[in-house]
């Protein structure tokens, strides 16, 4: 076998775009931390932080 370009058939482009390929199941141990981490609400308090901080920052202006 020699090195050197083959003068056969060449290969097509292999690509796929990330949204067209279809979605796993998930995980059954996040599934169940996600329905507990939102009925704790434990997402609503970074959000609710947040906006406090900014409300502050924006009183010192």
């Amino acid at each position: 076998m020699a090195l050197g370009k083959r003068s056969g058939e060449q290969q097509g482009e292999f690509w796929t775009a990330t949204p067209s390929l279809p979605g796993g199941p998930g995980h059954v141990f996040y599934d169940k931390l996600n329905s507990v981490l939102a009925k704790a609400g434990f997402d609503t308090r970074p959000v609710r932080w947040a906006a406090n901080s900014v409300r502050q920052a924006c009183k010192v202006c």
